[in-house]
């Protein structure tokens, strides 16, 4: 089966200037999708959703993924009349794009058949979504075993590397479970990072941390009850219900449901000027 069409353009990888070298290899899956593969940027992936199929191999990266797992997790909302042909056009599509990526020598990002079933295989190339998942969990183990400094760092940088959502624009039920591990991995390093700010008694990086919490999950309410205490803590009652009302207002428009007893108690006190800097906004 032939494969046609040009499907790799220049993009920006190749527009370094001579101070900043061109990236090689770049495949970003947090807060957008792209893929460079030998200084060259996919920007065209044809027909035959080849660019849905290529996210789907590369979120099982590491796996053998069956044909007939393939065709239902990519065509099984379409009325494709043969979707083993479609398999095979959009398998032959990829191939035909990283083959042009390396202009003609070995491809080291490849797909590769066995038997059944296909796999995605990266030539060692590094995807954002696992260094981050990588740092994320090791950071995780360290706090388990009490070794703070090591996990604060460790989840400094798994911050960083965190742009945004895993393959905002893909809607596919797989690709949300992912996101989803992604999202609470993100919470979990934000969270061992407010609390060690908190510890050290840092009261501005606690404050961004949180926003930045609920820039991950807008129905965070532990958060919105971290920054209520903090503009309680500086006398600000009118900033405190301002948090108040913007956390009632996230829960009933995507959940449905109301603010705990806990953070009305919490609003009450602040407004009321029972308010004090000893408030435990874990209490009951």
């Amino acid at each position: 089966m032939s494969c046609v069409g040009d499907v790799v353009e220049r993009g920006p990888a190749q527009a370094a200037s001579p101070d900043q070298p061109c990236v090689r290899n770049v495949i970003q899956t947090l807060g957008t999708f792209r893929v460079v593969i030998n200084g060259m940027e996919i920007t065209r992936w044809q027909a035959g959703r080849g660019q849905l199929l290529f996210q789907y191999l590369l979120t099982h990266q590491g796996h053998r993924v069956a044909k007939h797992v393939l065709i239902d997790a990519i065509w099984g909302d379409s009325r494709a009349k043969s979707p083993d042909i479609a398999l095979k056009v959009a398998i032959c599509t990829l191939r035909r794009v990283l083959a042009q990526a390396y202009a003609g020598n070995q491809p080291r990002v490849s797909i590769k058949s066995y038997g059944s079933s296909y796999a995605l295989d990266l030539g060692g190339i590094t995807v954002d979504v696992e260094e981050f998942e990588r740092m994320a969990s090791a950071a995780a183990k360290l706090e388990v075993a009490a070794k703070s400094a090591a996990a604060t760092r460790l989840n400094q940088a798994a911050v960083t590397l965190y742009a945004g959502p895993y393959l905002p624009s893909c809607s596919t039920n797989w690709a949300a479970i992912r996101r989803e591990r992604v999202k609470d991995r993100m919470l979990g390093a934000l969270s061992q990072l407010a609390a060690e700010a908190k510890r050290n008694g840092d009261r501005l990086a606690v404050f961004e941390l949180h926003q930045k919490m609920l820039e991950v999950d807008p129905c965070r309410e532990e958060s919105y009850r971290e920054l209520m205490l903090w503009h309680a803590a500086e006398r600000q009652p009118l900033r405190v219900q301002n948090w108040y009302h913007a956390c009632a207002e996230q829960l009933r428009t995507r959940l449905g449901l109301d603010p705990g007893s806990q953070t009305k108690r919490l609003l009450y006190d602040a407004i009321s000027g029972c308010f004090t800097s000893s408030y435990d906004c874990d209490s009951s």
